[in-house]
């Protein structure tokens, strides 16, 4: 069955609700019809203004209150994210999300750690689920994956998928693929050499205790040792990442990245931590 047309009236709410700031400058705009209609001109239309008027009188108030319900509810769903990242202290935490609210999750995290994100994900998001913009000039910096897997690990057809949707979206960026499962040796395999960063759950718990208000405990994140050869974040005391520089005059060498980049940008020299 099609959706019926809905009249000026049901748009006007529909669209002041969903985005607050354009429903208050409508009130504006219809509040000064308002004005016109029974003080500037109601006279107009065969004498018909002040009936105008209390048209767009109706419009404005009707208007201003779907405004501060979309207002009050995105507060408050901003609230409830918030308090549902920070309830994650484990992996059976993650798993416990649905798709979309692990999705959600990924989000917030990477709003923590100080990037603009655009949730693009769903049917038909085309292999990405979000895309982290730098805060500075809105640039993209990263396109994201997540995948909240439960009983299996991710292949090397998932990695290969999500490069190829990288492809797709035109941008030199680097692609984050985040799961709280695992990956497969050969997806590892795959993603070695490419702009492409594989966060499994050791490294997913890592990040959310760094940017947990509420210190989660440690042995959820210490159930798994890392390897004695992988140096600690001097400043976050997470594991660190292998990474090669891209840019600069040490384009092509590999170094040790915080995980919590770019809210941490703390990085050792590989050859003289392994010296």
């Amino acid at each position: 069955m099609g959706r019926r047309d809905q009249g000026i009236i049901e748009d006007v709410i529909e669209i002041s609700a969903a985005m607050p700031l354009a429903g208050f400058i409508l009130a504006i705009i219809f509040a000064g019809g308002g004005i016109y209609f029974q003080w500037v001109n109601p006279k107009i239309m065969m004498g018909f203004g002040r009936v105008f008027a209390l048209f767009f009188w109706a419009l404005a108030v009707i208007c201003a209150l779907a405004s501060l319900f979309g207002f009050v509810r995105q507060k408050l769903n901003i609230h409830r994210r918030s308090q549902r990242l920070d309830a994650q202290r484990s992996i059976e935490d993650l798993r416990q999300l649905s798709p979309s609210g692990f999705e959600q999750t990924i989000a917030d995290l990477f709003r923590r750690q100080g990037y603009r994100v655009d949730e693009i994900g769903g049917v038909g998001d085309g292999g990405v689920d979000l895309i982290l913009r730098r805060n500075g000039d809105g640039s993209i910096a990263h396109l994201v994956q997540c995948k909240r897997y439960t009983s299996w690990k991710v292949g090397v057809a998932e990695v290969r998928e999500f490069f190829g949707a990288m492809a797709a979206h035109q941008s030199r960026c680097e692609g984050v693929y985040v799961t709280c499962g695992r990956y497969t040796a050969e997806a590892r395999t795959f993603a070695a050499g490419k702009p492409i960063r594989l966060i499994d759950d050791d490294e997913l718990l890592s990040m959310l205790g760094a940017i947990n208000p509420l210190a989660p405990a440690v042995e959820s994140f210490t159930a798994r040792q890392p390897s004695s050869d992988i140096p600690l974040c001097p400043r976050c005391r997470v594991p660190m990442q292998r990474r090669t520089a891209q840019h600069g005059p040490h384009a092509g060498r590999p170094f040790w990245g915080c995980p919590n980049y770019p809210g941490c940008r703390q990085i050792l020299d590989i050859q003289k931590t392994s010296g």
